[in-house]
């Protein structure tokens, strides 16, 4: 009586296919290096290297549809924005690629395998919802790399996550520039700081008070952030934003105008009373207590508005912008702009 296993009905077990495994692992490397990277745009180009690799490609590249508009045809113009190779060497394709493949129609397949001048090469594309396309370009296929049905799927679902993780980037990014405050110090951004400062100029004058504007600039910052972990930065940063509105006022307007230049708005303060709040924060600098402890060195621009005056924002900044140089010029801790009031 023959046994289970040896039923004659029984179909044998088939093994899975080997060309699925190395697939499978490509896809896998891809999740892998854009979970441990520390920014969307960092996992982005190390995925494509890992693509690259994975497929015995000489190059690799990046583009987007520049021109795309949700409203708009699209017009099919694609910008190269990254591109890895097997050396720092190899030759980007030359615009032609564009006009002597179906990449540059607008009716052009979402996948096209096709050789460019002797190279086997893969295009693949993938539509955002409102930021245009993405397109990735594996040109000179290696022997190893040459991409069968299934291999071409992985390629196109791996751009797909791709351009799902570059397209969340976009709207983070869209967002943040229309915020009005910077995230990592919660003061004013540059935009939100003037629109700030201009509201208040009418109440000012009508009260017949003057205004002063401080500029500082701490010029060791960016060599002190840049040699840490995202999460020590943003540590960093909380702490000096900290240190600076220790001596604040309730009226006073706090803005990070760029990265390395904060700003001050005191309302109703005289050349005096600026000199001695000046004076002050230079002495103190700016202590940062990280792994090993830093004194930051800070140098202020200031610039005083008058009463009815008819100086704008954008003029106060660039007068506080040059009293800083002269600052840093004369080795002095802080200037008053040599402006005419």
């Amino acid at each position: 009586m023959p046994i289970a296993d040896e039923h004659p009905d029984r179909k044998p077990f088939q093994p899975p296919e080997k060309e699925g495994t190395p697939l499978s692992v490509l896809l896998d490397d891809v999740l892998s290096t854009m979970r441990q990277a520390v920014s969307p745009q960092i996992g982005i180009r190390a995925a494509m290297e890992v693509l690259r690799a994975g497929t015995d490609a000489r190059m690799a590249l990046l583009y987007r549809d520049s021109t795309h508009r949700p409203s708009l045809p699209d017009m099919g113009q694609w910008r190269l924005v990254y591109r890895c190779g097997r050396s720092g060497t190899d030759p980007v394709p030359d615009d032609d690629i564009f006009a002597e493949t179906p990449m540059g129609s607008d009716t052009a397949p979402a996948r096209h395998a096709f050789s460019h001048r002797g190279m086997d090469c893969l295009w693949v594309s993938e539509r955002m919802h409102l930021f245009g396309r993405v397109g990735l370009l594996l040109h000179g296929l290696g022997p190893g790399g040459r991409l069968g049905q299934r291999s071409g799927d992985i390629v196109a679902l791996a751009l797909r996550i791709l351009t799902a993780i570059l397209e969340r980037d976009e709207m983070h990014r869209h967002v943040l520039d229309r915020l009005p405050y910077d995230p990592m110090t919660q003061f004013l951004n540059a935009r939100g700081f003037q629109d700030e400062v201009t509201r208040r100029l009418g109440r000012l004058d009508w009260q017949d008070l003057s205004a002063t504007l401080l500029v500082i600039r701490c010029a060791e910052l960016n060599d002190v952030l840049h040699g840490l972990s995202e999460t020590e930065a943003l540590a960093a940063m909380e702490h000096a934003a900290a240190l600076l509105r220790r001596s604040a006022r309730p009226t006073d307007v706090f803005g990070r105008i760029s990265h390395d230049h904060f700003a001050i708005w005191l309302d109703g303060c005289d050349r005096f009373a600026a000199s001695e709040r000046a004076e002050r924060i230079t002495t103190h600098q700016l202590p940062l207590l990280l792994a090993r402890p830093r004194l930051l060195g800070l140098r202020i621009g200031l610039a005083e508005r008058e009463p009815n005056s008819t100086t704008g924002v954008d003029e106060l900044i660039a007068r506080a912008e040059a009293a800083l140089l002269d600052a840093e010029a004369t080795g002095r801790k802080w200037m008053f702009d040599r402006s005419p009031v």
